[in-house]
């Protein structure tokens, strides 16, 4: 009887967890080898920075706030720039990136665009060097101190 309510208490617990998380890494379903490592990287890093573990996902965000990752050239980006959503002055060199926050049907979208896969990556690590306080050299990866830590994604318009 004890090792039921055990389970049952764990079950409860994972099920309140699971219905806390109200952000995403979202992938499109076309996503290449290096765009799935760029959402693996960004979800390792945010976790060991903040303590919460984001789904990594291929499907449209419905509720909750996410990170977009993308490429320029994908229609939702596309349709974005006609609304005036994503306004961009001009477009990033090769393997470059843009890294926004977008406001969508009441939600807070962060975007990371790359011209290729490759910059999809960049940006990735942008956001972590550039907003999160993340250092990455070559004798290892240096974190802020805990302190100092903003685990929620500011306004962004890079």
């Amino acid at each position: 009887m004890k090792r039921m309510a055990y389970h049952l208490l764990a079950i409860l617990i994972l099920g309140m967890a699971a219905s806390a998380v109200k952000a995403q890494i979202l992938l499109t379903a076309s996503a290449t080898p290096i765009e799935e490592y760029a959402a693996v990287e960004l979800q390792r890093y945010y976790y060991q920075l903040s303590g919460r573990l984001l789904s990594i996902d291929h499907e449209e965000v419905r509720t909750g706030n996410g990170i977009v990752l993308t490429r320029l050239d994908h229609p939702l980006v596309k349709s974005w720039r006609d609304k005036g959503v994503l306004p961009l002055k001009s477009m990033p060199g090769e393997q470059g990136y843009v890294i926004r926050t977008v406001k969508e049907k009441g939600r807070e979208l962060v975007v990371i665009a790359g011209v290729d896969a490759n910059g999809l990556l960049y940006g990735v690590y942008g956001l972590l060097e550039d907003h999160l306080g993340m250092r990455f050299y070559m004798n290892g990866d240096v974190y802020p101190d805990r302190k100092e830590v903003q685990t929620r994604i500011p306004l962004i318009q890079d």
